[in-house]
């Protein structure tokens, strides 16, 4: 598993691109945000750190730090939770496609 982890470290720029280009940009938040200057940009970063994050801490058995934060940042966007959910569910999709 370190092989997966150590490949997913190395190309994490790549994959979330992957992730935003091929899923996100069509999200009901993206649709409701991607006129506002340097969303896209903020997303990224954001997708970006969680995801180093959770590497950081898989097989540790501990909670990745910043979720709840993130979770209530969605709430407090008025992001739809179908829409939350979905984001979700397409970021492991496009983890396992990627």
């Amino acid at each position: 598993m370190n092989t997966v982890v150590d490949f997913l470290d190395r190309r994490t720029e790549d994959f979330v691109n992957y992730w935003i280009s091929t899923y996100y940009v069509y999200s009901e938040e993206y649709a409701l945000r991607r006129h506002v200057e340097g969303f896209l940009d903020a997303q990224h970063r954001e997708t970006t750190f969680l995801f180093r994050k959770a590497l950081q801490y898989f097989g540790k058995n501990e909670g990745v730090p910043h979720l709840e934060e993130i979770g209530q940042d969605r709430h407090d966007m008025q992001t739809p939770f179908d829409d939350a959910y979905t984001n979700l569910s397409t970021f492991f999709t496009a983890l396992m496609e990627f």
